[in-house]
């Protein structure tokens, strides 16, 4: 786990309370104004302390946003491990819904994705991120599918999670109904290659895709 630049490491509830009241209030802007426009003087007017005071906790606003980072992520890592227990590369529409719906639900987790960009001292936290997704469904193959290697099934699994990523990206500008329609169609791209490209490189997995079907 990487470790966020925090001056002031909370050891009684007053001060984990304060740090959580940091951490919301920055949810609350970036969701405004997004991780660029996001201001720690904004962030202390909100959550009712001092500039100083923030920075007791934090020493700038990438160390805020990183936390928060690690956060998300220790949540997703924890949803893909729960999810992936029984997952079927056949059933890849299931565990897109639910990435998709994490990453909608989770309110400002695309926003601090997007922002991250332009904060190099976080492209490590950023970097976990898009592999997460990409990782879980390559060890889910590789358990499953014993004709497969690892380094051939990733690919795959990378592009998937960068398709994905993008789409919720996408789906943060968009209304209700364009979302959805994205949605299908990123469904629909993604179902097709997996299936396609998962009965070339393994014939379990061919064999089980007619079971499947039928």
């Amino acid at each position: 786990m990487i470790k966020t630049q925090v001056r002031a490491v909370p050891s009684q509830n007053r001060s984990r309370e304060r740090v959580d009241l940091i951490l919301r209030c920055t949810v609350d802007v970036i969701c405004e104004v997004g991780v660029n426009g996001a201001k720690t003087s904004e962030i202390a007017r909100r959550a009712g302390i001092s500039l100083a005071s923030l920075y007791r906790y934090f020493p700038n606003k990438s160390s805020i946003i990183g936390m928060l980072a690690e956060q998300y992520l220790e949540e997703l890592h924890t949803f893909l491990y729960q999810f992936i227990e029984d997952f079927k590369l056949q059933e890849i529409d299931q565990l897109i819904e639910k990435s998709f719906s994490f990453y909608l639900e989770k309110r400002g987790f695309v926003e601090i994705l997007k922002g991250m960009g332009s904060m190099p001292e976080l492209a490590e936290i950023k970097k976990r991120d898009r592999e997460l997704v990409a990782l879980t469904m390559q060890q889910a193959a590789v358990a499953r599918y014993g004709d497969v290697t690892a380094e051939e099934v990733y690919p795959a699994c990378w592009l998937i999670s960068e398709m994905m990523f993008y789409l919720c990206q996408q789906a943060t500008n968009q209304g209700p109904e364009k979302r959805m329609e994205l949605f299908k169609e990123l469904k629909l791209m993604i179902r097709g290659f997996v299936l396609t490209r998962m009965s070339e490189l393994s014939p379990a997995f061919a064999r089980d895709l007619q079971t499947f079907s039928e």
